[in-house]
């Protein structure tokens, strides 16, 4: 095959116009995205606390999404310090032992001093 030719070099040009292009629309959408995870406990710490975070930051943890995380923040109103372990986690509607197995290494459980 020969690349030598104009209308070759006319379609690697094009081609990596459109691969370009592509590159550069990704940023433009991901980059709000990744300001915006910065900014949670969890991707500061690695690490949050079932007992005290938000729906929104439960619901980053893998396998959970907005439904689990609104379950989570029910059940633990009107108890204090609700979970004590992960598996305190299989009280909740909706999260079952290995849900509990998968989010744990993003968990920490200590107390919160006020």
């Amino acid at each position: 095959m020969n690349y030598s030719n104009d209308e070759n070099k006319r379609q690697i040009r094009i081609l990596a116009a459109v691969f370009f292009a592509g590159v550069i629309l990704n940023l433009c959408f991901a980059l709000p995205a990744l300001r915006h995870c910065e900014n949670t406990v969890f991707a500061q710490t690695g690490k949050i606390n079932p007992n005290i975070a938000s729906v929104s930051e439960l619901a980053e943890l893998p396998g959970i999404g907005p439904a689990k995380a609104k379950a989570i923040v029910e059940y633990r109103q009107g108890r204090e310090k609700a979970f004590k372990n992960t598996g305190d986690l299989d009280k909740v509607k909706g999260i079952g032992e290995k849900t509990a197995e998968k989010i744990k290494p993003w968990l920490n459980f200590e107390q919160v001093n006020d």
